[in-house]
């Protein structure tokens, strides 16, 4: 665990929460929130505005929240419940004369502190959310605004949204993230490598015959279907999340370990990614939809009849085989998968070792690193076995300071480097990426969804 004295306590700050009512807010947002008032971080002056659509909506969403984050959190502490929910305040997204009228009466209450501005919301209006927040005068030199994943569907998109964006936002106070990099295992992974002279010296094409990187859920799209069946897999998992943590592997150890290093160094590895072709995509790609089944004896309904639309060709299920054009690993390949209503939920990163010298030819160890479900570090897990009794060993990152979470098996609850905005720092994790990484990452996703054939 990290030590108690590491954990700051901010100014007091307004937060706005524009889609307050959506999934991502109610079972990730708010328990973060929760658990940083818990944690005494978030002083008694601080506010939240719970941005909604409508004024009928006002007078129940509380009572919805505090449902949800009952249902949602464990062991809920009654007292903290209610701190929470005094501090916040439903406000209706009306606008008149271009301007947010109710956000603007609410912050007329407040005096000059930081004030952030986290869409929840589809990526096609956050240049109208950030322009009318413009035209209400409420950006100043202490706002921040939060940009969750995916931004945009392509690289023409991503870039029209960022241009918006950065007409009435400064680069430094936009935060561009994704909240899977906040998991403690995606953490660790740079502990793993440069705090540890057993893994750095051995981390190439050298030692290690692939590597393989697998998000598995058990669930299917569930209530997202609408947003679900305009992105897919690739969007909404490969080119954010998976990409992130490839980068996260295969980058080079950064000068300094500040968030602008570690993010120049992911840049390197996706200008290193070798481009798909015509030739080689039916051999290195994979996708699909899930059907009607049974998953663990529960009956489950078909991708089409979750979202009630029989013509999709939406992708559930990807598998891609990639490589890393530079010297650490030529050669290597990297196998990337990621689908719903799987047998099994977990994620995992795994890289397999040939021991020729120590073992027979034909064993392989494999380290893998899994998320679910505890947050650790299982070793040395024999692969092929050559009849030699061999024991799994766990190892568990327990103590690190490069990070910005502790330990938890749901490490958005904690939010830290979330916090870290509010102050004006840049957290080493919980980035998603810079502007000058997006144009790399779309095109590899462009590149992909466009030659992708189904199997």
């Amino acid at each position: 665990m990290i030590n108690e004295k590491s954990i700051s306590t901010l100014e007091d700050f307004d937060l706005v929460v524009f889609g307050s009512t959506g999934d991502l807010s109610y079972r990730k947002i708010f328990p973060a929130l929760y658990h940083r008032l818990k944690e005494g971080q978030v002083k008694p002056k601080s506010r939240i505005a719970a941005i909604v659509r409508d004024a009928s909506a006002i007078s129940d969403f509380k009572n919805k929240l505090k449902k949800s984050l009952t249902s949602t959190i464990e062991n809920v502490d009654t007292k903290i419940l209610e701190d929470l929910l005094s501090k916040v305040k439903a406000v209706e997204a009306n606008v008149e004369n271009g301007k947010y009228t109710s956000l603007s009466n609410w912050f007329s209450k407040s005096s000059n502190k930081v004030n952030v501005y986290y869409l929840a919301t589809p990526s096609s209006v956050f240049g109208f959310i950030a322009s009318t927040l413009d035209k209400s005068n409420l950006i100043n030199d202490q706002s921040r605004i939060v940009l969750e994943k995916p931004l945009g569907k392509d690289a023409a998109s991503s870039n029209s949204i960022n241009n918006e964006i950065l007409k009435y936002f400064k680069e430094e106070q936009i935060y561009r993230i994704d909240h899977y990099l906040g998991k403690e295992t995606v953490q660790n992974i740079m502990v793993l490598r440069f705090a540890n002279n057993l893994f750095e010296h051995s981390w190439n094409s050298n030692h290690i015959k692939n590597i393989q990187i697998t998000a598995a859920e058990k669930i299917g799209v569930e209530k997202r279907g609408d947003y679900y069946d305009n992105y897919g897999a690739l969007l909404d998992m490969v080119q954010n999340h998976l990409l992130q943590l490839l980068c996260l592997i295969a980058m080079e150890p950064p000068t300094i370990l500040n968030a602008e290093e570690v993010r120049n160094e992911k840049l390197k590895v996706l200008r290193s990614l070798r481009k798909y072709s015509k030739e080689n995509i039916d051999k290195r790609t994979v996708k699909g939809q899930y059907t009607r089944g049974n998953v663990n004896g529960k009956q489950l309904p078909s991708y089409l009849e979750d979202i009630g639309k029989y013509d999709s060709e939406t992708e559930t299920f990807v598998a891609l085989k990639s490589y890393v054009d530079n010297w650490r690993w030529k050669g290597v390949p990297f196998y990337i998968r990621t689908g719903k209503c799987l047998t099994e939920k977990f994620s995992e990163i795994k890289y397999k070792k040939p021991l020729k010298k120590a073992l027979q030819s034909d064993t392989i160890i494999a380290i893998c690193m899994q998320r679910d479900p505890k947050e650790s570090i299982p070793e040395w897990e024999e692969i092929a076995s050559i009849g030699a009794a061999v024991q799994n060993m766990y190892l568990t990152c327990s103590a690190y300071n490069i990070g910005c979470y502790w330990s938890s098996p749901e490490a958005i609850k904690h939010l830290n480097g979330y916090l870290n905005l509010k102050i004006g720092e840049r957290c080493l994790g919980f980035l998603y990426m810079g502007y000058h990484e997006m144009p790399s990452i779309k095109g590899m996703r462009r590149s992909i969804a466009e030659k992708i054939e189904w199997f």
